[in-house]
């Protein structure tokens, strides 16, 4: 008889070496033909509509003036050697978390089919926008290259950021922070509780829970409000407070019968 109990505990070993075959919308290097003026123009105008958004945001919005831009990318774009890492850098933007997005794509025009990117957050100094043209114009042609898979860079909007189903009648609510790499600080969490209070919050951070970069950090305040709340560029998602809720409603004890699986008299939970 054949030994089985690597099959067992393996289970179809063979599959495990396959893995899904990327194909990237973008070769890693440009070839002759590419024109750096084509992702120049759309960077530059991204960039202008990003500034424009961010002048409008409330005081404080912009701790430290950093802003959050979220640069949209094909999903396949975290794969090694496809992230573009050059762009980011001479921009000036420092990553932080990302999500997958589900969006048209700009090509497609409003008639086209939805399909689903990635959205990198950067944090970026708002001040650099003022000169939205020199910094384009400064861009090397690697960067320009990896612009050109770029689907847009935005600023995302606060209705977005605002959980499905979220009770706009409550005043307890959750808040997700994006956290600057690198610094003891907790930075913007300071910021974000003096944003907060403006906006007719209580950031309680005593109950705040930091978790792979980012902070979960409960509010009190007027649900109708959260979207000048989520203003805060670097907050991610509101949503509402997880509760606990029982199972079911307890029963009351009842006495066994002789014959119902146990001796007469026990009592059953």
């Amino acid at each position: 008889m054949d030994d089985k109990i690597g099959d067992i505990i393996v289970g179809q070993a063979t599959l495990l070496p396959e893995t899904e075959e990327i194909t990237p919308d973008f070769p890693p290097a440009p070839g002759p033909d590419f024109d750096p003026e084509r992702p120049r123009g759309i960077l530059r105008g991204d960039l202008l509509a990003a500034r424009a958004r961010i002048l409008t945001l409330p005081p404080g919005a912009c701790p430290g003036n950093l802003a959050l831009l979220e640069v949209v990318l094909p999903r396949e774009c975290p794969f090694p050697g496809l992230f573009p890492e050059t762009l980011f850098k001479d921009l000036g933007l420092n990553r932080l978390g990302s999500r997958l997005l589900e969006r048209i794509p700009r090509a497609a025009g409003p008639g086209g089919a939805s399909r689903e990117f990635l959205a990198v957050s950067g944090a970026i100094d708002a001040a650099s926008l003022d000169g939205a043209e020199a910094l384009v114009g400064g861009l090397g042609l690697q960067a320009l290259w990896q612009a050109n898979s770029v689907e847009i860079v935005r600023v995302e909007e606060p209705e977005e950021k605002l959980g499905p189903g979220l009770d706009l009648d409550g005043t307890c609510h959750e808040v997700a922070i994006d956290l600057m790499p690198g610094r003891d600080d907790r930075f913007p969490l300071a910021q974000f509780r003096s944003f907060a209070a403006d906006q007719g919050f209580e950031a309680i951070d005593g109950y705040a829970v930091d978790v792979d970069g980012r902070s979960f950090m409960p509010v009190r305040g007027p649900g109708a409000g959260l979207a000048r709340l989520a203003g805060f560029t670097f907050v991610r998602r509101v949503d509402g407070i997880a509760r606990m809720r029982p199972f079911g409603k307890p029963s009351a004890p009842r006495k066994r019968t002789p014959g119902d699986g146990g001796p007469a008299g026990d009592e059953a939970p």
